[in-house]
């Protein structure tokens, strides 16, 4: 995640690839597209590179440091933080509190069943009512469907994903226009 946020302030401009571990901050002070944007620049070229200068070797030599373990997972907690803050602005998936909550009411219909059958020594069936009921709960708990933009960006990230192995130089450069 990190890499891929570094690799769109590349493609962004507000930061410049100088070679495959060497990046350079070009925007420090602009007014970012998104909070997170400017958390991971101040965080990745200000404390863990030097100058305005971020190297890969930079982040390696930060995290062995146990006195910056702390300081680490702070900043990218809070980096993580806005990013959610963002994905959740762009509402890229549904909220369903009915159908969720129905969902979960319904396990509870499981409940008697469960112990019912632990009364009459139904063992297995018990614990089909319980591994029902977990899973009931869970779906309910978990489910989020992704909106149609959701989906859009999901299939857009997947084909990318699929190609950027076999990407040459030519075609990594067109992306960032």
């Amino acid at each position: 995640l990190l890499t891929a946020s570094l690799l769109d302030l590349v493609r962004k401009g507000f930061v410049k690839q100088e070679d495959e571990n060497t990046f350079t901050v070009v925007h420090t002070e602009t007014d970012y597209d998104h909070e997170h944007e400017g958390i991971l620049i101040q965080w990745l070229f200000k404390e863990v590179g030097q100058d305005g200068v971020f190297r890969l070797a930079d982040l390696e030599r930060y995290t062995k440091g146990e006195k910056n373990a702390q300081k680490y997972y702070k900043r990218f907690t809070d980096w993580q933080n806005s990013l959610q803050k963002e994905i959740q602005k762009h509402q890229l998936t549904e909220k369903l509190t009915k159908q969720r909550t129905l969902i979960a009411l319904s396990s509870v219909l499981l409940l008697p069943f469960t112990v019912i059958y632990g009364i009459y020594e139904l063992y297995a069936f018990m614990v089909l009512a319980i591994v029902l009921f977990i899973g009931l709960l869970l779906f309910a708990g978990v489910y989020s469907p992704r909106t149609m933009k959701g989906h859009q960006i999901k299939n857009d990230w997947s084909e990318f994903q699929s190609k950027y192995d076999d990407m040459d130089l030519k075609a990594w450069e067109d992306l960032r226009s």
